[in-house]
């Protein structure tokens, strides 16, 4: 709501029968806590395999588009501790994340530095009858920064994983929150932005991601292809 953003947000809960008579309800429940300049695109994925079963380096870019402050404000009461202290990272179902490299920091997004700032973890979930097993790998954010400015900037991060042996997951989609806690737990979520996982057997970037600044290269390289086969 961009009006009266001091007063609280509240949902009423209605279950009706068919005759649209209230049999239950769940009234004034509390709801998200609004936040203003929350300047962040969704996500991006670049695997270097989109072959199943083979190890993939997964560049996971997060484009921020004005500067964002990690201490928030936000349009309604925030708590004191509403300030970034962690990003995830949410793999799909059946892909496996390899503890030896965990997450690189490649454009220095203000991840902590200190020993184990980065950690992964695995939760199953109960669907029907099968067992979902989905991995996280989360990242402290740098409570040092003495500016609390998160620069504008597309930050990129690359997340070394398994692609699942047999199957497409069937919602394939890799999930980035920033969170108010240092681990991430349940709950603690300010903002959560979706993905869009890739196909299996689709064409895949390089292993090693190409400069920031690289659409003079990458033109270069188009013009390069196009005079070897004789359309330049």
């Amino acid at each position: 709501p961009s009006q009266n953003p001091a007063l609280p947000a509240l949902f009423d809960l209605l279950l009706k029968d068919p005759q649209q008579e209230v049999v239950d309800a769940a009234m004034e429940m509390p709801g998200p806590t609004i936040y203003k300049a929350l300047y962040v695109e969704n996500p991006t994925l670049e695997p270097s395999s989109t072959v199943q079963g083979e190890h993939s380096d997964v560049i996971v870019t997060v484009p921020v588009t004005q500067p964002l402050r990690s201490d928030l404000v936000c349009e309604q009461g925030c708590p004191s501790s509403d300030r970034f202290m962690s990003l995830s990272i949410e793999v799909p179902v059946g892909y496996v994340l390899l503890t030896s490299t965990g997450i690189q920091n490649l454009d220095g997004f203000p991840l902590s530095t200190r020993g184990e700032w980065w950690q992964i973890r695995y939760e199953t979930f109960r669907t029907g009858s099968f067992d979902r097993r989905i991995g996280t790998i989360v990242a402290e954010i740098d409570q040092q920064n003495e500016t609390d400015i998160i620069e504008p900037k597309e930050y990129r991060f690359r997340v070394s994983v398994i692609n699942p042996p047999s199957f497409v997951p069937r919602w394939n989609f890799w999930t980035v929150r920033l969170c108010s806690a240092a681990e991430c737990p349940a709950g603690s979520a300010i903002a959560s932005f979706a993905a869009v996982g890739y196909k299996f057997g689709s064409v895949s970037s390089a292993t090693t991601p190409a400069p920031a600044k690289s659409g003079a290269a990458l033109r270069g390289a188009l013009v390069a292809v196009l005079v070897l086969l004789g359309l330049g």
